[in-house]
């Protein structure tokens, strides 16, 4: 996406989304919820000293401000901030001291509900994690990372349990592609649901959720953006169809290369998901689902290969005649997709070449690179088995 196109990405609009699900959960459950904008306009967007009076005069039981993180592009975890500073922070901040029992009363049960939402943003099977969660004071957080003096602006001044909640890194790319699924952004909407309910005594709640990712079973993600090692690298299958056989419910996956799928609210029981895309063979998997809690079945589908591979193309393409640069690379254009590891093994040189492999076009294309310049007036024969 161009830059300013509104179809792209913007984290306004992510976390508005998440902030709009959540509300709607919590106000089904009885609770009263207090939201600081409803539309992803600059007119509706507060000053953050008047967020935190909002709060304090609503006298709220806990403050939740919604973010996703940005880094270097290739990091990505959850961090919450919560209002206070860490147990081992002894520092006397403008606005917080740790020697005031209120204050540190505040710091600490802020640390207690920012605990239990981290777990559960952490359990989150469709994202890859580069690292742990971390859960920190936004006084202490902010003089050891940013220089700051005194905290976060949306946590300064509370005199209720509050928290900056970073669910992940939006500048990791294959986890852009998420947040712009409505049904990601409901997941993470539910783990705050599902944390509010636990240490508000709210209960289990009685239903549970399928959530998903259809991916090729062998192809990788042929892009210049950083993925992490694992499922982010496959290739996600755009338009793919999901359907829960025992309800009929069926979710067609976005065409933002995420791959994801999810059934909600689902009673507990045995399931039976299927997954299928034109030019693949389906999947069917048995889910259990379990109240409180998300079932993750991920699907790598088996593409369809209906003829025998074979060669279409490859250089060098020269007579027995013809010369070759020494430092010349070796390519094999195949009809199909290539089982690398298979590939490799039938590939062979005479005189024997020590030399790296590498797969190009989805794995259409194998080229074998020497690892120094060919001998002159050698004739090498290039053969796959």
């Amino acid at each position: 996406f161009t830059s300013g196109n509104q179809n792209g990405f913007w984290e306004s609009k992510s976390n508005l989304d998440k902030g709009l699900q959540l509300k709607s959960m919590l106000d089904a459950a009885g609770a009263t919820t207090v939201i600081t904008r409803t539309t992803n306009t600059t007119a509706d967007d507060l000053p953050l000293s008047q967020i935190v009076a909002i709060a304090n005069q609503s006298n709220v039981d806990f403050m939740l401000s919604i973010h996703s993180n940005a880094g270097n592009g290739i990091a990505n975890y959850v961090l919450m901030i919560h209002y206070g500073a860490d147990p081992t922070d002894t520092n006397i901040y403008p606005n917080y001291n740790p020697n005031n029992p209120t204050q540190k009363l505040l710091s600490d049960k802020s640390r207690a509900i920012s605990t239990e939402i981290a777990k559960n943003l952490y359990a989150n099977q469709l994202n890859t994690w580069s690292a742990s969660y971390s859960v920190t004071g936004d006084k202490t957080f902010a003089r050891i990372a940013m220089g700051w003096s005194d905290g976060y602006g949306v946590l300064r001044g509370l005199t209720v349990p509050g928290v900056i909640s970073e669910g992940s890194m939006h500048d990791y790319i294959p986890e852009t592609y998420r947040l712009m699924n409505m049904e990601y952004k409901w997941l993470e909407a539910w783990n705050f649901y599902k944390s509010f309910c636990a240490y508000y005594n709210g209960g289990i709640i009685p239903t549970g959720n399928i959530a998903g990712m259809v991916r090729d079973s062998r192809i990788k993600l042929e892009t210049s953006y950083y993925k992490l090692k694992g499922q982010d690298e496959m290739f996600p299958l755009n338009g793919a169809k999901v359907t829960l056989i025992e309800t009929g419910e069926v979710y067609t996956v976005d065409n933002l290369q995420n791959g994801v799928f999810v059934f909600k609210n689902l009673s507990p029981g045995i399931y039976h998901v299927k997954a299928q895309k034109e030019g693949y063979y389906e999947q069917t998997m048995e889910v259990t689902v379990s109240a409180n809690k998300i079932t993750y079945s991920n699907f790598k589908l088996n593409r369809v290969r209906n003829t025998p591979p074979e060669v279409v193309a490859y250089s060098p393409q020269v007579s027995i005649t013809d010369s070759v640069n020494a430092s010349t690379t070796i390519t094999l254009t195949f009809n199909w997709d290539m089982d690398t590891e298979s590939t490799e093994k039938a590939f062979s040189i005479n005189p024997s070449v020590s030399g790296k492999f590498t797969w190009e076009d989805t794995n259409y294309r194998l080229r074998f690179t020497p690892d120094k310049p060919l001998e002159k007036n050698t004739i090498y024969t290039v053969t796959l088995a």
